[in-house]
């Protein structure tokens, strides 16, 4: 007699692999579609997540561009790049790995007084270690409200009403400077933080004489970008300052967040900020003054 319950169980079984074996072949299907558009498109899985040891190999990092400020997070995680502004020769991307990024961001918010509920206006192109390191970056790791806009010398005393903070460069303040309504203006409650080149005293002078704190900083793509700086709240301070100077140079500060030395009138640089393991040579020239403070002299040879 033929076993009628058999041959239910091979249909069953039969259907079973086959429905099985379909659906490791759509897998399969699916890994390898995704596989071709990650070859062709890769910019499609700029965060695709990687093995620790490997996310920090070359060919994983990525250069910043200001699209990616959205994913701060694994930014600040996995670490990037950075292009140099050129001042220490070629601009070329500089690796930015996270503990020397998690050390910089802790320096800036104490020395700038960032905090939670500080208010982060960002003018500065975020491809530049003082519009994205400064501040901005600093700012959104701790919660902190940050507004990025483009620079407009006529617009920026409408822009950077009710914010606490700001980073400018001394082209940025000659700009502002020469607006009509800069007597006019009270920059009471609003932390300015200056650098990229020579920060003069008259520029100093300008802001805090409208109500602004003004910190004149130094700092590189490889460094910092808050290293070395000095904060200027009243005019006697400043005063104190301008005479203090030498005939020669500009200030870059007497508050010193790394290690450094000068040496045949170069400045060295290392830290937990520093992108270098050991000494640094900035390239710049400087000297310091009796009372502490570096100034710069220009770049060296």
């Amino acid at each position: 007699m033929w076993d009628s319950h058999h041959l239910q169980k091979t249909h069953s079984g039969y259907f079973r692999h086959l429905f099985i074996a379909m659906w490791f072949n759509l897998l399969v299907l699916l890994m390898l579609v995704t596989g071709i558009i990650h070859a062709l498109i890769p910019w499609l899985f700029p965060f695709t997540p990687l093995p620790a040891g490997e996310k920090n190999h070359p060919r994983h990092r990525s250069l910043f561009s200001q699209e990616m400020i959205g994913d701060w997070k694994t930014l600040l995680s996995r670490g990037f790049e950075l292009r140099s502004s050129g001042t220490t020769g070629e601009a070329k991307p500089l690796f930015q790995p996270p503990e020397k990024l998690a050390a910089a961001n802790a320096v800036a918010r104490e020395v700038q007084g960032i905090t939670r509920h500080s208010r982060v206006l960002t003018v500065c192109r975020l491809e530049h270690a003082g519009g994205l390191l400064a501040q901005t970056l600093p700012a959104l790791e701790i919660g902190a409200r940050v507004d990025i806009r483009s620079f407009n010398a006529y617009r920026f005393w409408q822009d950077v009403r009710g914010f606490t903070h700001t980073h400018l460069t001394p082209a940025h303040c000659e700009m502002l400077r020469n607006t009509r309504t800069f007597a006019e203006v009270d920059l009471s409650g609003l932390f300015i933080t200056c650098g990229s080149s020579d920060v003069s005293f008259e520029i100093i002078e300008a802001f805090v004489g409208r109500g602004a704190v003004f910190m004149c900083n130094w700092g590189m793509t490889e460094v910092g970008p808050i290293a070395i700086n000095t904060v200027f709240d009243s005019l006697d301070k400043l005063e104190r300052y301008r005479q203090q100077a030498p005939a020669a140079g500009s200030l870059m500060g007497d508050r010193y967040y790394c290690d450094y030395k000068i040496e045949n009138g170069r400045l060295y640089v290392k830290g937990d900020i520093c992108i270098h393991p050991g000494w640094f040579d900035t390239g710049d020239r400087a000297s310091m003054n009796g009372h502490g403070a570096i100034y710069y002299l220009g770049r060296g040879t």
